[in-house]
């Protein structure tokens, strides 16, 4: 089960998977991604194809690290997640 993370202002669910393994070609890489979007849209009861991806660009905390996200999403009881509040979006509180 990821951590999983829930925008309820956006409805939003997120994950943060990491960064690219160092040890993986062009092509594994994106095996990885899909392997993991696949292992998410699994969690989260939706679609793969609704799962996009999200690169941190600017945090102390998360630079450069992947998340994985499904937007208009709402969160069923059987989906457990950190509800991050009505006052942050996905945005905000992944680069504060």
């Amino acid at each position: 089960m990821p951590e999983a993370f829930y925008s309820p202002k956006e409805k939003i669910l997120f994950t943060v998977v990491g960064y690219f393994p160092d040890y993986l070609a062009t092509l594994e890489k994106a095996e990885w991604l899909v392997s993991q979007a696949t292992a998410f849209a699994s969690y989260a009861g939706a679609e793969s194809t609704l799962v996009k991806d999200y690169v941190v660009t600017d945090s102390r905390r998360f630079k450069g690290m992947i998340v994985l996200r499904v937007d208009n999403y709402s969160l069923p009881k059987e989906v457990e997640a950190f509800d991050i509040g009505e006052f942050w979006t996905m945005r905000t509180w992944l680069e504060n």
